[in-house]
């Protein structure tokens, strides 16, 4: 099932779920709704939902589905024992991948006995907390042992929130039904609690409505902000308001399900209420609210919580299936022809689309946020997605690497370094492709700072410098030694002379033209390297010592060595320039 089927699916079911709420006739009706919608959205055998007795300190199943044992069904035991009551306790969710032998957990005879006689062996299962309040739990179970997924305990955690909602709401009801008809004196009072319940729930539904569409927290606030007519803000001390509208102080406490009224420095007074269990965001209104207003808020809240999990869950599943893609396009098995064929039809792609690669080389960026906010956008992108410390990008448009690059650039201040090949790669030749663009990006780390590598230019020279590393510095630099004694500016045009002179097969007018020098300014530059280094400098062997020398030095001031001058380092050669010309004129 993709990613977007399931959310669309969870989503479903809570809405589902507050429609059967908005009758509110029929507590058991709505109980039976959650047990049947959790068990078919997870595919287990079973799932039911305990309610907690604090009086006696135990919880019991209530409802139930796929239970075949009365006692199973009838289970009652006390709070923190087995794995129903620990998961009762209200403090997270908890798995047992198969109970009968699980040493973790306390046991009780009579309880181990109904499970072995309804063959039972994987739990799992959310607590029902509304307000700070355990009510009970919502399991799933399965006749096979087995360790449930991230994502199920994501849907189970998620249905039990709304699910703890409904049972909340559902013992409202029948208690503002029951107090209506006590007394003439309380009938008006009970109607506005009936009202309020009615309103909350619309703005439920209809925040639930927003998230099916797209999970995010802009859509849960605006709904918030035309319940309540005003602008519902997400303050944190990373995240303050206009300077024209001073913030007041977040609160460093807070306690679970209340709001807190604020005054900001302009004498305004704010209604805060935690977005997150850590308080590090805060759900904001600028006014003060009423009851009703505050509960409004409150479920706000918890719907922006759960648009964050279901954000993050499907983060977590894109960055899983695109590192499986990748892993197909990077197969060079006997079968990977045929993974690659598969993954290129899953991207939308032929055999003989033109693509181009990318692999990023990044440090201290946040992996799933960097993939989504920067390289998802970029035009062409197909497929991005992280493969042993580095981020690799698939593309079928051949300005990928120069969009990739800017859209890093601009995005993060952090240490990065590319390599790009294409387009034109051939879907065969992906391999071999994504091993050439590591080697490239091999001598990028080299060269360090920011740079974007063509893997295509860096031939046996650069891969020589990057493979030696930082041990290369001492040796490379023995033969540049006379050029020491030279003044700085000196030295550096000599440098640069030699380096084009070798670089273009000691033809002096191709290295005229490459510094945009007059011939003979370039011939007496020669002479002077001749009188330094000695008449034998550009004579082999000596000259492969030289020109490893000059690069290594090249890489050392910014450059990657291998790499084009013009491609590697456009503005330090173009200053170059305009110098050389300054000291030709004087």
């Amino acid at each position: 099932m993709t990613t977007d089927a399931l959310d669309h699916r969870l989503l479903r079911a809570l809405l589902d779920t507050a429609a059967d709420l908005a009758e509110l006739a029929d507590t058991e009706s709505v109980l039976a709704s959650i047990v049947r919608r959790t068990r078919a959205l997870v595919g287990t055998d079973m799932a039911y939902l305990s309610l907690n007795d604090h009086a006696a300190g135990e919880t019991y199943i209530r409802r139930a589905e796929g239970v075949v044992t009365h006692a199973y069904r009838t289970i009652r035991m006390p709070i923190g024992t087995g794995v129903l009551g620990k998961v009762a306790e209200g403090l997270a969710p908890f798995q047992s991948l198969d109970y009968s032998n699980d040493p973790t957990i306390t046991h009780l005879p009579q309880v181990d006995h109904a499970v072995q006689a309804e063959g039972v062996h994987a739990i799992m299962g959310s607590p029902l907390v509304v307000d700070g309040r355990p009510l009970g739990a919502l399991m799933v179970a399965e006749r096979r042992a087995r360790r449930f997924t991230h994502s199920e305990v994501t849907i189970v955690e998620s249905l039990a929130k709304h699910a703890a909602i409904a049972i909340q709401n559902a013992h409202r009801y029948t208690e503002a039904l029951n107090a209506a008809g006590r007394a003439d004196a309380d009938r008006d009072h009970e109607r506005e609690s009936l009202r309020e319940l009615t309103r909350l729930d619309e703005l439920s539904s209809r925040q639930c409505q927003s998230l099916l569409e797209e999970p995010n927290e802009t859509a849960v606030l605006n709904r918030a902000a035309e319940h309540l007519g005003v602008e519902v803000e997400l303050l944190s001390p990373e995240r303050p308001t206009s300077p024209l509208r001073p913030a007041p102080t977040l609160p460093s406490r807070h306690t679970a399900g209340v709001a807190h009224e604020v005054e900001a420095p302009d004498g305004c007074t704010w209604t805060l209420v935690p977005a997150d269990r850590d308080a590090r965001d805060w759900l904001a209104v600028r006014r003060a609210l009423d009851p009703a207003e505050e509960k409004a808020l409150l479920r706000t809240a918890q719907h922006l919580l759960l648009a964050r999990r279901l954000r993050s869950a499907r983060r977590a599943t894109e960055l899983e299936a695109g590192a499986g893609l990748l892993a197909e396009l990077v197969d060079d098995s006997a079968g990977g022809i045929v993974r690659r064929r598969r993954a290129l039809a899953e991207l939308g792609l032929r055999e003989d689309s033109q693509v181009s690669l990318v692999v990023i080389d990044l440090a201290a960026v946040p992996e799933p946020q960097f993939a989504e906010r920067v390289l998802s956008p970029v035009a062409g992108v197909r497929l991005s997605a992280p493969r042993g410390g580095t981020w690799c990008v698939v593309g079928d448009r051949p300005d990928v690497p120069a969009r990739v690059e800017a859209a890093v650039r601009h995005a993060t201040e952090a240490v990065w370094q590319m390599a790009f090949l294409g387009p034109g790669e051939h879907f065969r030749d992906l391999p071999g492709a994504f091993h050439t663009l590591e080697n490239a990006l091999a001598v990028s780390r080299v060269a360090g700072g920011l740079h974007a590598v063509d893997a295509s230019t860096v031939g046996a020279v650069g891969m020589v410098l990057a493979g030696a590393g930082e041990a290369s510095k001492d040796v490379t630099a023995r033969p540049l030694a006379p050029l020491r004694d030279l003044p700085p500016q000196r030295a550096s045009a000599l440098r640069e002379t030699a380096l084009a002179y070798l670089d273009a097969g000691m033809n002096v007018a191709e290295t005229s033209r490459r510094l945009f020098l007059h011939r003979n300014t370039v011939l007496q530059r020669l002479e002077q390297l001749g009188a330094v280094l000695g008449p034998d400098w550009h004579t082999p062997p000596r000259s492969l010592d030289l020109h490893l020398a000059l690069l290594s030095a090249a890489r050392d001031d910014g450059g990657a060595p291998g790499a084009p001058p013009a491609r590697s380092q456009p503005r330090r050669r173009a200053e170059e320039l305009r110098r050389s010309r300054q000291r030709t004129r004087e």
